[in-house]
């Protein structure tokens, strides 16, 4: 049971994680090389190396990298923190012990976003952002 209803269908619902290659003179132009989706539940949706130019809504978006509660917590409220760091100091969890898995991250990413949903969610649905803006480097991902 639920402590707040949702807004959306957990199958609306996924986790993304991205490896990047570099491309161009040096490899110095990250390219978006591989996709990894897990859904609610930690299925596999989709997992395949794919060059996507894809942007999305800031709003649908849901960043545990650049979620306040999290970064406050760790007590680095300007800092953007890596997902192994934030899964280990939140979770106890290790993850990429010895290679970096998208799928791995991907379950990873879900289970931070699932621990603090209702209040997330909550958050956004009084018209409220709980996250800090992405890096200026990120804004060609976002609409």
């Amino acid at each position: 049971m639920r402590a707040v209803d949702l807004p959306y269908d957990m199958a609306e619902v996924i986790a993304l994680n991205t490896q990047y290659v570099g491309i161009g003179a040096g490899g110095s132009v990250p390219m978006l090389a591989r996709l990894s989706f897990i859904d609610y539940r930690g299925h596999v949706v989709y997992d395949k190396f794919v060059v996507l130019g894809v942007s999305h809504p800031a709003s649908d978006t849901r960043d545990v990298g650049l979620y306040l509660p999290f970064r406050t917590a760790l007590k680095t409220p300007n800092q953007v923190i890596g997902l192994q760091t934030l899964v280990w100091q939140l979770m106890r969890r290790k993850i990429q012990a010895t290679h970096h898995n998208p799928v791995e991250n991907a379950r990873a990413v879900m289970d931070l976003f699932r621990s603090h949903e209702a209040d997330w969610q909550k958050t956004i649905s009084s018209g409220q952002w709980p996250c800090a803006l992405p890096p200026t480097s990120y804004a060609r991902c976002y609409v």
